[in-house]
């Protein structure tokens, strides 16, 4: 009798020490980057597990070994740029998961590095914080895309001091989140008081000059994302002075970098709003003429429960894309506003995402409902930066649209339009507006704007500095 007790107690520990511990969050991947994303995961115990990785499925030839922990971030650097990677988690055992295809969750996944040869796409969506039948079947479309990342506009739970939230989340995003990273902006229901702990806990984007994750710069290929916050790194609402300041420096070397030919930016209160009872952040739309001039072809933001495209009064196209899964909110009418000055020029009362597929200098927009039916689309095509050495090279190149009066000059290596005189504004012969005191320096791109195909045009601007007195 005591033998056979014995042998069990040893059993019943052997069996205990050789469990496997459960991957409860993840794998899901961040950061992704030229030659280098970061593979995100929680386990149920303390443990080293390891990330097998590689070109192609068959083959997963590189071998990491997270460091013992309950939550692994493992950074993988030197990989080959514009490969897709495939990678897989073990010595683990994955979780079930009713909202997962098969319903458990899936240890291995497959990440597209930058940079793509040709089409590639990414997909914005926003508000995934409850409906969660809506955020399902909104992730499930998404997931069918193909995206090469996706990027949430805040509010990805109802709210995020409640570990149980996450846990909905990373189960719902699960099949999409393995392969296409996410770069996440910070919403008031993911926060409290400038606190976001599980948020940082969760997330591994890139540090600012602050040191922090709050807001960010991300790239792919020839795209530039600025990751902006509204919630944490703030005072009274407004944002900081540092950020402000960290935009207006990005933007203007981004306006330098002839690699650089698409240029967004995301944030949870955006600038505007079409529901009757909010008008958008006033801090958001005190730079809407530093992303003006640091030519940004598009600020998707959400907050709003629904969908929403238009432009500012200086035409920098916004879109609000809310509608992932919390309730609807109202919409008011398309048009011109009067306070804050802006145009709506499509909205709707929808659950939604946005597709922007990327094909070179093109880049085209379409809104999606649950049916995956195409409620709104718009397109355009970015001007080439102008390299330069000296002024000479800049003389073939066309006035910018409403520029002032001026001429251009080399300020190596593009060229810059620059307003002769006073800055008297456009030129009306030329069909720019009169006035504007002309002291805002660009790149003179009719990149900045959108509007619909059936416009049949690309809005956008120059903005110009004054050359003289």
């Amino acid at each position: 009798m005591k033998t056979g007790l014995l042998l069990s107690v040893v059993s019943f520990l052997a069996g205990t020490a050789l469990a496997a511990p459960v991957v409860v969050k993840g794998p899901y991947a961040q950061d992704v980057a030229e030659g280098a994303v970061t593979i995100v995961w929680e386990t149920s115990g303390a443990a080293q597990v390891t990330l097998k990785h590689g070109y192609t499925p068959e083959a997963l030839d590189g071998e990491t070994l997270s460091p013992a922990g309950t939550m692994h971030e493992v950074r993988l650097t030197g990989l080959e740029k514009g490969k897709t990677l495939y990678y897989r988690l073990e010595g683990v055992e994955a979780k079930q998961n009713a909202y997962a295809e098969g319903g458990t969750n899936s240890l291995s996944g497959m990440v597209q590095l930058p940079p793509v040869a040709g089409e590639w796409k990414f997909v914005v969506v926003g508000d995934t914080r409850s409906g969660h039948g809506t955020h399902h079947s909104i992730t499930k479309l998404i997931a069918a895309e193909r995206p090469a990342f996706v990027v949430n506009t805040g509010d990805l739970v109802s709210d995020g001091l409640v570990e149980e939230n996450w846990g909905k989340f990373f189960d719902i995003e699960h099949d999409l989140l393995v392969s296409a990273p996410l770069f996440p902006v910070i919403g008031n229901h993911d926060s409290e008081n400038s606190t976001a702990d599980l948020y940082f806990k969760y997330f591994a984007p890139p540090k600012n000059p602050e040191g922090t994750e709050a807001y960010y710069k991300a790239r792919f290929g020839n795209m530039l994302i600025l990751v902006l916050d509204s919630e944490v790194a703030t005072y009274l609402g407004s944002l900081s002075d540092a950020q402000r300041a960290w935009i207006e420096t990005e933007l203007a070397a981004a306006a330098r970098d002839a690699s650089i030919e698409h240029r967004f930016a995301a944030i949870h209160q955006g600038p505007f709003a079409s529901d009757p009872d909010r008008s958008g952040n006033a801090s958001v739309r005190g730079l809407m003429e530093v992303f003006k001039v640091g030519f940004t072809n598009a600020i998707f933001s959400g907050h709003d429960h629904n969908y929403e495209r238009g432009l500012s009064e200086n035409g920098v196209t916004y879109v609000v894309t809310g509608g992932g899964g919390a309730s609807l909110y109202d919409i008011g009418p398309v048009g011109t506003r009067g306070w804050p000055p802006h145009e709506v020029v499509y909205n709707k009362k929808d659950y939604n995402y946005v597709l922007v597929t990327i094909d070179g200098l093109h880049a085209r927009f379409e809104a999606k409902d649950l049916s995956g039916a195409t409620i709104d689309a718009f397109e355009y095509t970015a001007a080439p930066v102008e390299e330069c050495k000296v002024d000479a090279d800049c003389e073939a190149s066309p006035k910018p649209h409403d520029a002032c009066t001026g001429t251009w000059k080399c300020a190596a290596p593009v060229c810059e339009w620059v307003c002769i005189g006073g800055g008297d504004g456009g030129d009306p012969a030329d069909g720019g507006p009169a006035g504007g005191d002309g002291t805002d320096a660009g790149r003179g791109t009719d990149a900045a704007g959108a509007v619909s195909p059936a416009q049949g045009d690309s809005a956008g601007g120059c903005g110009c500095s004054t050359l003289g007195s």
